[in-house]
């Protein structure tokens, strides 16, 4: 009786392994990005365009296969969740740098340190002029 018990266990085990495992995998592309004047966030850049089967002037488009790829990957479902994901887990488990910035005592710091990178959060001019003059100060002292 208790063998049977321990098998039932394990079939839902097994049930509930290939139910989480397929809404992992089908997830994703139920959340395609359909928009086709999507811009990444994160990247500051437009999402690939929609792959064409025939090129303008009906002919094949031999480069079908790679402009897909190209257009799945830019607009799969939780890009960016996934990518953010990948880095911290590249990061803790195998204590490898996966395009994601350090923070100040060398954890990871999250996405908006990318808009540095990207000329996003520019200064005010107050802390510009801030910024400026501390610098001057610096450049007069070492001089």
């Amino acid at each position: 009786m208790q063998g049977r018990g321990m098998n039932m266990y394990k079939t839902i085990e097994k049930k509930i392994f290939c139910a989480v495992f397929l809404a992992g995998s089908f997830l994703p592309v139920l959340f395609l990005n359909h928009d086709p004047e999507a811009i990444s966030v994160t990247e500051n850049r437009p999402l690939a365009a929609r792959a064409e089967m025939y090129n303008e002037d009906g002919t094949m488009n031999e480069e079908y296969t790679r402009d897909f790829e190209k257009w799945f990957r830019d607009r799969v479902g939780f890009r960016n969740e996934l990518a953010e994901l990948d880095a911290v887990i590249q990061y803790r488990v195998f204590r490898q740098i996966k395009d994601m910035p350090l923070g100040v005592h060398g954890e990871l710091a999250p996405f908006k340190f990318l808009e540095d990178y990207q000329h996003k959060n520019l200064y005010s001019p107050e802390k510009l002029r801030t910024v400026t003059d501390a610098y001057q100060t610096i450049f007069k002292y070492l001089k």
